[in-house]
């Protein structure tokens, strides 16, 4: 009887060792998966700063253009009452 568990007990362990190694290539799999996530992350924030400044620009622009409109409209309504 004792040979009998002896062979069970090494046959489990073989066992627990390759579901152990599986385990550890998963993990290996899943911490590249979140380093590449956070890379991409860390990128993708970077190109919406980047974006985000050219918005502000733009939108800085587009109110000097329309304070310059509005201007020249009060100009002309100005002329047009003389």
């Amino acid at each position: 009887m004792e040979h009998f568990n002896l062979k069970d007990l090494e046959n489990k362990n073989h066992k627990l060792i390759n579901d152990l190694q599986t385990s550890f290539e998963r993990e290996n799999e899943l911490f590249k998966m979140s380093v590449m996530a956070s890379t991409n992350l860390t990128l993708a924030m970077q190109k919406h700063n980047q974006i985000e400044m050219k918005l502000n620009k733009t939108r800085e622009q587009t109110l000097l253009i329309l304070e310059q409109y509005l201007k020249n409209l009060n100009t002309l309504k100005t002329l047009r009452k003389e």
